[in-house]
Parts: C-alpha cells; structure tokens; sequence
C-alpha cells in the first residue's frame, strides 16, 4: 500500500507522542483475552440468516494501546456472535497510546495513527465468494475503546444481486453510472466506524494546515469484482444471492453488473434507478432471470436477418430456435448446424467453434465475411447456396478436417487466405463466375493434388490469372516444371512446399513477388531459364535447401549476380546450358564397357540391343540389354518413351546414377538379381512405375532419391542385404501403400519416404539406429507403426503431418524428441515417451489429438510450441526436473484444466505458454511454493490460477 499522508493535526500529534521510546513502548503488557461482540445486526462477513456470526480462526488486528499491530485469534466456534481473542504476535510498538484499536480482518498493512486511534486500510477492489455470505475478508469491521470489552461495528454497507436461471457464473463485475468510486485506500474512523476514501491528490501546505483533507495517490477504483472462483451455478427457479460490499456511497444514476460465464460469454443487469448503500445496511436488488447458452468457452456471435449481432445469450430466442437444428447438440457445441433464411454470415461468426462438424448455409445467405469461419478445426462438410457471391478473407483459414468443398457458380470473389491451411483439402474447382482470387488463397494446403475449373494450368496443378500464377497444388510433387503461359510468381506462391526438389522457371517469366519459394526446405535444383533476370521480391529463396543451385543461362550469370535481389543468392548462382529432352545423346556402355551414344544403333550391339518389340525410330517399346552388359550414369535419362526394361541376371555391375531418371513412361522393371548397387536418382520421376519393386538380394544401399517422385509405385520390398536407405529415396511416391525394411537396415535418410500420402504401414527392422529429418513428413494416411528398441535417434519433424497416426512408443534410447518431430497429428491420442527424454522439442506434439500424456521425471526442458493447439489435453503433469517451459508450450490447448507442476523452484516460463487454454483451469504447484509461483517471471500472468498441492 501506498503511503498516505493524514491530517494536518493527526501529524501534530503523533510529533507530540512520538517522545514515547521503543523501550516504553515495548513495556505495555497485553492481557490474556480481549471480550468481542458483533455491535449490529448485520455486520461481518459470514451470514446466517442475515445475522453476522464469527468463524472459528477467525483473525483480527489489535493496536494494544500502541502503534504495533498484532494478529489475534478467535477463540469460538462458527456461528457465535461473540467470543474471545488471544494474542497470536505482539508486533514491534515504537508509540504508546490511550486506546485499543481493533480492525477485522487482519492485515499486516494497517496502519494507525496513535493520537486518534484511526486507521489507514485499503477496500479491496477484488473479493471472493462466499455461498450465502459476504466476500471472504471484504467487509472490514471495527472497534475501539480503554478496556478489554469490545463490540465491532461494519465500515461498508452490502449490494445483494439475487439472481435464477441457469449458467455457471465465474465472477460479476459492478461499476456505477455515474463513475462513482467504489473501493481503494481509505481512512476509517475508530470510534463511528465512518470511512473516506481517498479521492483527492493535495500536496500544498496551505491545504494540509486546514485539516480534514486527505493526500492519497493513484488510489482511484471504480469497478469492483466478486471473484466466484470454480464457478457459481444457476439452478432454475431457486433464487441465488450474490453480496458486494462497498462503501457508503449513492450511484446517482443507478449500476451496471456484469456476469461472467464460464463458456466465456457475459450478461449485463443494469438499473439506472439512484440506488444508496449505507454503511451496515444489504440493499436486495429484485431477482433476475438468467438464461446463458452453454458453449466450450467461446464467445461465438451471429448476425440476424436484420444484420444485428447477436451472441449466445440468445439462444432460446425465435431466432435461435430456427438456427438448431435436429442434429445439433446444443449443450455440447457438436454436430450440424443450419442457418436461418434472412440471415447473413458476419465478421469472425464462427471463428473458433472447434466442435462445429458440418453446416448448411441457405440460398438468402450472399456473402460469407473474413474469418468467418477460421479456425473451426472439426469442420467435415459444408453445404453453401447458389446465393452466396462473396468469400471472404480467411473465411476457412485452419479448417483442417475439410476434404472436399464445391464453390457455388455464383461466387465471383474468393479472398485473400480464404482456404488457408486446409491440410487436408485434396481438390478443388473454380466456377466460371469467378473474377478475383486474393493472394495466399491456398497457401498451406499441403494435400491439394489438384485445381479444377477457371485459371487452372493444362496440368491442373497451378492457378494462372492473367499470366499470373497464384497458387499451386504441390501433394506428391517434387519436380515441377512452370508452363511458358506464365508472366510472373505471385507473393508466397509455393511457399513451404517442403517436398519440391526441382523447378524449373520459364523464358517467360518477368516477376518473381516476395516469399514464392520460401522455406522449400528441400528444393535444390532452380533451373531459372529467362536470359535476362526476372524482378525479384524479397525472400524469394530464403531457407531453401543448403546444398540448393540456381541455374540461369551462362551467358546470364553476371546479370544475374549483379541485379537487385538476385546479387543476394550469388554464391549460389551457377550457369547451365539448357538441354531439351529431344535432343539428349543417349549413352549406353557395351560388354567391353566402351561407352558409344545412339549414332551407333545401327552397329551389332546396337542390334542385340533391341527386341522385336521396340521402335528404334520412335524410340517406344520394350528394351533389352545385352548380356554382360552394365548401366552407366544418366544411361537412358529423360528417354520419355521408355515403356519397359529387362535387364539380364548376369549384369553384375551397377545401375548408375540419373540411370531411369525422367522416363515418364516406363512401367516396368526387370531387375537383374546381380545387381550390386543402385545410384543415387536411378529411377527419380519414373511416375508411371506400377509393379511391386522388389530390391535385388546383394544390393549394399538404396541412395539419394532413387525412387524420388515414382509415383505410381504401390509397395517396395527392401532385402536383407541393404545397410541405408538415402535421403528421399522414396520420397514422393504418392501410391506406395506399404514398404517393408528388413533386420539389416542401420539408418533412414532424411525424407526418405516424405510425401508418400497413400502410405498406411511400415515394417522397421531391429537394426535400424536412426530415423532422418522428414523421413516420414506428411505421410497422411499413416495410421501406426512401430519403432523398434534399436533405434536412438529420431530427426526433426521425421512424421510431420501424418494426420492418421494414432499411437507411437518411443524406445528408450531416445534422449530428445526434436523440434516438430509429432507436428500437426491430429489423429495421435497416445504417445508412450520412455524416461530417457531430457528434453521435447519446439512443436514436438504441436496440434495434435493427445488428451493426455506422462512426461518423464527425466525431462528437463519443455520448449517453444511443444503442446501448442492440443485441443483434447486436459490435464498435464510437469516432473521435478523441468526448469524450462518454452513460450506457447501450451497456448490454444483449450480443454487442458488441470496442470499439475511438480518443481519446487519455478521454471523458466516463456511468455503466452498457458494462454487460451480452459476458462477454468487451475495450476496446481508444490503448497510451500505457491508464493514463488505466483511473483516468478511469466507465472506471475496465471497467479489467479495457481494453487498449492501436496504432491
């Protein structure tokens, strides 16, 4: 408490006791009891029939006849009007006086002033519930006289709300209409029991010398609240009081009380009747009917026919009724919803109603507004009307369970971020009436394999408006080659394309716009063909792939180096002759392992080549190679007609590296079970390879991106042979269903099977040691599998959106889950980690479906995003050892209510790492380090919340 300058003559007379010694004072004997009494009817702060009665333990401040405020006891039971007090702590007395002061409740910070026995106090502008009854310690009470008798009187006067219905109330806030001042620094008269507060701030002499003027700072409050802690619940037709002491005080123009629901919703009840509270008086308000609707601590908003936002208090209304129907479960927020002719779909209406599963929009409904839905993560289906002409910015943004959406012909304007990180939307068409698409309207949608309808490429893989390419749909995409209608690269538009590899930019580029190829973590390969250098934005390339090459033309490379934008990647910049696929010199290398090109088809080992089934002037058809034979490095590449290879047992050499790579059509394989090494890109973009590939027996590796991009291939069979699988070897492969790894196989690449959507199992052998960055990133249709005990390493974000997986183990071996390793696995509900984690890595479980999971005693750090966006969690323990939580561990985990935190000292706590997570949720801490708890750095944000528990 601040200090408080008295009056003038309260300051002369202290001066004049103050000759008074500590010594002196220190020799003032107490007795052994001091006789208490309740003076009025009403008065203190626990009732029984409007009567005020004490509780057992009760404490009281007792100026014994000094300056030194000593803490007594209540000696009674609950419910007696009197008692006796005995002394708990004598206090430190520097002044004697004539009186006895005594003052409920106690507090260390009364102050007294010794010539007149008032006191200096502070009326709280927060209380706490009490069923029946007064705020707890809210409603001072006091006494003063020369003996050991005395009877206390009440300093405030009481506001009884009486409120029915239903609804589970958290708190009720009060202030008056006319700003009066409600609660703050006060002085209370001991011997009337008559309080000022301070309202003024007086410094001048002159003013102090007259007397009866207080000088008080920053002591202004003019709202107070009854904290109703767990919640208050409504219970029909019986009446429920709520007490607010105040001090004696008129609201000219009568109150306003808002109630606070624990869905997050509030209701006001307001009078503008000149309403006065005398002091030791309850003025009872008449009783108010309380209806709230029951929502998981969303503040969820409509807008009616007549375009006036109404909330959820509305909810037994005309129009409500019309809004629910049959299949919606109102008490729960689940199901479907249909909206009500007349209506429309306002500002963020929806945004976060997490339960939300389908909606039907009506044919009167013409525009859907930014956010409108945002964030509705349960979100399956929506049925919208021809009616509906607009799409607003961020409309769906987040809605990641959506699979499939029709855009009505009658929409023209889709917004910026419209569909934004909608994982799991796979295809999508754009009418004809379509004349504008915002930037970024598909950004983030990592399963878009397809976009249908008005501005799509011929491939249908981009959207192109006026030469303009905005989007692009990326799922089972590693190589892409822009077609020559587009002018330039819109803002983001292959952002976070993680799988992408290889592109390839057209002469017809003129603009590349800021961030187009960002953080495509992967791409290393960016064949940029324009002769003179595009425009470029800012970041275009940042935090691609380490090893990533720009290829321009080599006349170019200078330019290139020196023009705004690019001169920032000109380490990186290197020159390239373009090659069209038409024109390759084909290299085969003969029996004598003399290396000749297809001039020499017509020589005899061009003629043992080639079977009866192959056209040697259209180059289509089968081919066999000769006996004795083996495949060198880029040996058939980009040879596009290439329908089918038998390559002889006796090749007992390798298939070298880029060998298949770019034969777009080849369907099948006949390996030879010789074979003892298949390079790296070997068979990379052969999409049309359908049969089952089965690894040759003796084959030591399966390296870098062997079978990158295959996407036709359903299942590959690895044998025993096989030591690594090398980074991307399999990534992209879109059909594989299934892959098995045998005992031999010690490690995983990075990505290695990346991007493999259709993948739903794996067989890990025993031996394998490590699991690469990305090895398993977005394997969508993963539903389980299993990691042996072998394994002791696992990369950063390795099953990255794998959105079916439901159960992991880790083994024991593993000493740190990295960053984003379980991100974005909204399916995974249980997680096994082993007690050798010392730390969980930034995003480890971020967004997934976890409702609860057992942190080892062995875990140490908790860092950034770890739990963030885990709506299902609802309780956490944090073992002893943690000393940090990282900023948003747990931000948005809306359903987690109970955190238990084992630690005596506080964690390092980053900032926001509890925010919007449960309305109720309490955090339980070790009962002798609450008040650590509660002043530490970042906790001190959550001090309501924090609880001690008896661990």
């Amino acid at each position: 408490m601040k200090k408080l300058l008295l009056f003038a003559a309260a300051a002369t007379m202290f001066a004049a006791c103050s000759t008074d010694t500590t010594e002196d004072a220190a020799q003032i004997v107490v007795p052994d009891c001091l006789q208490v009494s309740i003076a009025d009817e009403e008065s203190r702060m626990q009732l029984s029939n409007e009567k005020t009665v004490w509780t057992a333990g009760d404490k009281v401040s007792v100026f014994y006849k000094s300056d030194a405020n000593q803490c007594w006891k209540f000696n009674g039971k609950t419910g007696d009007r009197s008692g006796t007090l005995s002394c708990v702590s004598q206090g430190t007395a520097t002044v004697k006086m004539e009186k006895v002061v005594i003052v409920y409740p106690y507090s260390e910070s009364y102050m007294i002033t010794p010539s007149s026995g008032n006191i200096e106090a502070k009326l709280p502008a927060v209380q706490k519930y009490l069923q029946g009854s007064y705020g707890l310690e809210s409603s001072p009470m006091i006494s003063s006289g020369y003996y050991t008798q005395f009877a206390l009187k009440n300093v405030c006067g009481w506001l009884k709300l009486q409120l029915s219905g239903t609804g589970t109330i958290t708190k009720i806030t009060l202030k008056g209409n006319n700003g009066e001042q409600l609660a703050g620094d006060m002085y209370i008269d001991a011997d009337d029991a008559t309080v000022t507060l301070a309202s003024a701030s007086v410094d001048n002499d002159e003013n102090q010398e007259t007397g009866g003027t207080l000088v008080f700072e920053d002591s202004i409050v003019k709202e107070v609240e009854l904290d109703c802690d767990g919640g208050v619940d409504l219970s029909g037709t019986t009446v429920t009081p709520f007490y607010i002491a105040l001090p004696p005080t008129v609201f000219e123009k009568g109150f306003t009380a808002t109630l606070h629901f624990d869905n997050g919703t509030t209701k006001e009840i307001a009078t503008s009747k000149r309403i006065e509270i005398t002091r030791n008086h309850i003025v009872p308000m008449e009783t108010a009917e309380i209806s709230v609707p029951e929502y998981d601590y969303i503040d969820i908003k409509y807008v009616t026919s007549n375009k006036r936002i109404i909330d959820n208090s509305a909810k037994n209304s005309s129009w409500w009724a019309s809004v629910v129907s049959n299949t919606y479960d109102v008490e729960n927020n689940v199901g479907t919803l249909v909206i009500p002719k007349g209506s429309s779909i306002g500002n963020n209406a929806f945004q976060n109603v997490t339960g939300l599963l389908s909606i039907e929009i009506p044919d009167s409904v013409t525009s859907i507004n930014e956010l409108a839905f945002e964030g509705c993560m349960g979100l399956i289906s929506i049925t919208i009307s021809d009616s509906v002409t607009a799409i607003g910015e961020n409309a769906f943004r987040n809605c990641n369970q959506l699979t499939t959406f029709t855009i009505p012909d009658s929409v023209t304007s889709i917004g910026d971020e419209a569909f934004s990180y909608c994982y799991n939307l796979t295809n999508i068409t754009i009418p004809d009436s379509v004349i504008s698409i915002g930037e970024c309207a598909f950004i983030g949608c990592s399963n878009l394999t397809a976009l249908y309808g008005k501005y799509t490429s011929s491939d249908n893989r981009c959207l192109i408006i006026d030469g303009r390419l905005i989007a692009f749909a990326r799922s089972g995409l590693t190589a892409y080659v822009i077609s020559d209608d587009v002018t330039s690269i819109g803002e983001l538009a292959f952002f976070d394309c993680s799988s992408l590899t290889s592109v390839t930019i057209p002469d017809s580029v003129t603009s590349i716009d800021n961030y187009a190829f960002n953080h495509c973590t992967s791409l290393t390969n960016i064949y940029c063909k324009p002769t003179t250098p595009p425009t470029l934005g800012a970041n275009v390339f940042q935090q691609v792939s380490t090893s990533a090459k720009i290829y321009v033309p080599t006349e170019s490379v200078d330019a290139y180096k020196s023009a705004t934008g690019w001169s920032d990647y000109e380490s990186i910049i290197v020159g390239y002759t373009a090659i069209e696929p038409d024109n390759i010199s084909i290299k085969y290398v003969t029996s004598n392992k003399r290396i000749i090109d297809n001039s020499a088809k017509n020589s005899s080992w061009w003629a043992s080549v080639v079977s009866n089934t192959y056209d040697i002037e259209n180059n289509v058809g089968t081919l066999v190679i000769p006996k004795g034979s083996s495949i060198g490095n880029n040996a058939f590449q980009n040879v596009t007609g290439l329908l089918s290879i038998e390559i002889p047992d006796n090749m007992k050499g390798s298939i070298g590296s880029y060998a298949f790579d770019g034969c777009m059509v080849l369907k099948n394989i006949t390996m030879s079970k010789n074979t003892s090494y298949i390079y790296d890109y070997a068979f990379q973009g052969c999409k049309s390879l359908v049969a089952d590939m089965v690894i040759p027996n003796g084959q030591r590796e399966i390296g870098a991106y062997t079978f990158n991009d295959c996407w036709g291939l359903t299942s590959i069979t690895i044998p025993d042979s096989v030591t690594s699988i090398g980074d991307s070897a399999c990534s992209g492969c879109s059909s594989l269903t299934s892959i098995t790894i045998s005992n031999s196989v010690t490690s995983i690449g990075d990505s290695a099977c990346s991007g493999c959507s259709s993948l739903t199992s794996i067989t890990i052998g025993n031996s394998v040691t490590s699991i690469g960055e990305r090895a398993f990133y977005d394997c969508s249709s993963l539903t389980s599998i299993t990691i042996p005990d072998s394994v002791t390493s696992i990369g950063k974000s390795a099953f990255y959106h794998c959105s079916s997986l439901t159960n992991i183990n880790i083994p024991y071996g593993i000493t740190s889950i990295e960053d984003n390793t379980f991100s974005r696995c909204g399916k995974l509900s249980i997680v096994t980690i082993p007690d050798s984690i010392i730390s969980i890595g930034s995003g480890a479980f971020y967004c997934c479906g976890l409702t609860n999971i057992t942190i080892p005693d062995s875990t140490i750090f908790i860092e950034n995003t770890a739990f963030s966006e885990c709506i299902n969690l609802t309780s956490i323990i944090i073992p002893d050892n943690v000393t940090l939580i990282g900023y948003n561990a747990f931000a948005l985990c809306r359903s987690l209510t109970n955190i238990y935190c084992k630690p005596i000292t506080p964690p390092t706590l980053g900032s926001r790492a509890f925010t919007y997570i449960s309305y109720s949720a309490k955090i339980y801490v070790p009962t002798a380090s609450v008040d650590a708890y509660k002043s530490a750095a970042g906790w001190s944000d959550y001090a309501s919340k924090i609880e001690g528990y008896d661990f």
